[in-house]
């Protein structure tokens, strides 16, 4: 697009740790758009995850959206697919995998779950 090509300025560049498996879970106290960025971060491998049901769920996709409820409980849950409270807004998830499962729409996860409002994730 519109973006210039630069060189990286190299006195400013960090080292961090490498990333484990427990830096894919998503914790619900934290805010919805911290939530978004670690699930955006892990895909497309390993992706993020959580437990629904008391199974594994991944997550590939997904975006903030406005919410209030206890964090990790389902607030919403429509054909639009489900909304999970977060420490601060929602948290929608757009593409997901249940363990075991290939990757769906939250729509279609919704159709075959059928996640209800009240229930908790984690």
């Amino acid at each position: 697009g519109a973006a210039e090509p630069r060189a990286q300025d190299e006195s400013a560049a960090t080292f961090t740790r490498r990333l484990g498996s427990d830096d894919r879970v998503l914790r619900w106290t934290e805010p919805a758009r911290d939530l978004v960025n670690r699930t955006r971060a892990m895909s497309p491998e390993p992706g993020a995850t959580t437990r629904f049901r008391g199974e594994d769920l991944k997550i590939f996709r997904a975006e903030a959206v406005p919410a209030t409820g206890a964090p990790g409980s389902i607030v919403e849950a429509s054909s639009g697919g489900f909304v999970v409270a977060t420490g601060e807004d929602g948290f929608r998830a757009i593409e997901l995998a249940p363990a075991g499962r290939r990757r769906m729409s939250s729509s279609d996860f919704l159709n075959g779950y059928r996640p209800v409002v009240g229930e908790s994730l984690g």
